[in-house]
């Protein structure tokens, strides 16, 4: 197939799927059907990509198995040691921007940055949580002192 009959192809592919779109975005159900166009788009231009192989997911597969590997380890060091406490959900984040990676590498951009997006926001409350709720407990820690320093100083000036 020459390069201008794929091009040709590709092109009537995509209207095709636009135009089934279309007619759903006349029903009750149109911004589901808005965001099936663009990821389907999206699917059908990126599988004709060089990188869109089987052989790329088993390496993208065992290169985030071996970092998931040392990054426990890297992880409980940080336990035994007693300085992960407050930083548990900044570790989550490291590691799912790094399994972000093969995704930015494999998809594209526009996949990449949506991806980032949906995880922006079902995350931020829980990473929000997570620091506020280290904070109170380091103030009830601090409060907690406070009291047992001037129990100490009643008893020792009585």
């Amino acid at each position: 197939m020459t390069a201008q009959a794929y091009q040709g192809n590709r092109a009537a592919t995509i209207e095709r799927i636009r135009f089934n779109v279309q007619r759903c975005i006349r029903s009750p159900i149109r911004p589901f059907c808005i965001l099936a166009d663009k990821v389907v788009v999206m699917q059908y231009e990126n599988d004709k990509s060089p990188q869109n192989r089987p052989a790329y997911y088993v390496i993208s597969l065992v290169a985030l198995f071996i970092f998931g590997f040392f990054y426990n380890r890297y992880v409980a060091k940080l336990e035994a040691e007693g300085r992960e406490q407050g930083k548990t959900s900044i570790l989550v984040i490291f590691g799912t921007g790094i399994t972000l990676i093969p995704v930015r590498l494999q998809l594209g951009k526009r996949p990449f940055w949506y991806t980032v997006g949906l995880f922006c926001a079902s995350g931020f409350w829980m990473v929000a949580g997570s620091i506020w709720r280290y904070l109170q407990e380091l103030t009830d820690i601090d409060r907690a002192n406070k009291k047992l320093l001037q129990s100490i100083d009643r008893i020792t000036n009585a």
